[in-house]
């Protein structure tokens, strides 16, 4: 499988109707694949069988039940 940054360069040219080099030159391509980037992250779901990590607040103290 191909780089994710090749794949979306080629994507990318192919859209705009430019060359792969060209789209290499091109001002908005690095601000798409960083917006594509921000877009398309997710959070991976817990592995089975382990419970979710516990976070700790800080400056607050855990009150026992």
């Amino acid at each position: 499988m191909a780089n994710a940054w090749i794949t979306f360069v080629k994507d990318y040219a192919k859209k705009k109707g430019l060359k792969y080099n060209d789209a290499l030159k091109d001002k908005g391509l690095k601000s798409a694949y960083e917006k594509s980037k921000k877009g398309g992250k997710k959070e991976a779901p817990p592995k089975p069988g382990k419970a979710p990590a516990k976070r700790k607040v800080k400056g607050k103290k855990a009150e026992e039940e």
